[in-house]
């Protein structure tokens, strides 16, 4: 995390002090966190992630891709915990019935398009 701090500090091409000012703390303590003296609490961890525009998982090192995770509804979510209880066929078919519903849709946002034209 340390070295993913300083690196994505220096990328934003701004000091301590205006970063430390921006997440509402003193550049000493920023620095802490930087140099590995202070692990940041929580709520330091999400005003970095929400500066940068990266996830809390990318600072932590948990995952090496900064990109946030795109947020999804409740009806996603569930859909998503029920299709991760398929098996093998039953995936391919739920994949196989995606994929005819977004090859009929294809010709109705043509045709849309072609008429706002």
């Amino acid at each position: 995390m340390l070295e993913r701090l300083k690196t994505l500090r220096e990328k934003a091409k701004v000091n301590q002090q205006d970063l430390a000012d921006s997440i509402h703390t003193s550049r000493g303590t920023y620095s802490m966190y930087e140099n590995g003296h202070r692990q940041p609490p929580y709520e330091i961890l999400v005003s970095l992630a929400e500066y940068y525009h990266v996830s809390v998982d990318y600072l932590l090192g948990l995952t090496d891709n900064p990109e946030v995770p795109p947020k999804i509804t409740e009806e996603e979510y569930l859909l998503l915990k029920e299709f991760r209880r398929l098996d093998k066929r039953g995936k391919q078919v739920a994949f196989a019935v995606m994929e005819a519903e977004f090859r009929q849709m294809l010709p109705k946002k043509s045709s849309l398009a072609k008429k706002e034209k």
